[in-house]
């Protein structure tokens, strides 16, 4: 009889450490895929950051750009200023 508890008690023992690995084999699959999705989060984000930041330097580019056009603009405006002047001072 002893032998049969004995028996019983050690498959219950198994059934429980059985159970208990599972437990721990979900839990880390639900850890891993909670990770998974982190991730994938961050990798959206890293690629949003990138599209922005390209967006950004084509801004920048296009500042710079008309920056130089209003300077050259205000070169020419001197330039036909100084003509008008002379154009005046000799005929006007």
């Amino acid at each position: 009889m002893d032998i049969r508890l004995n028996f019983a008690y050690q498959n219950q023992l198994d059934d429980v450490q059985d159970n208990t690995f599972v437990l721990r084999i979900l839990e880390l699959e639900d850890q891993t895929s909670i990770q998974n999705e982190n991730l994938y989060e961050i990798k959206e984000f890293k690629s949003s950051l990138k599209s922005k930041q390209e967006t950004l330097s084509h801004l920048s580019d296009n500042i710079e750009k008309t920056k130089n056009e209003i300077l050259d603009l205000f070169e020419t405006r001197k330039h036909l200023h100084s003509n008008y002047k002379w154009i005046m001072d000799k005929f006007g």
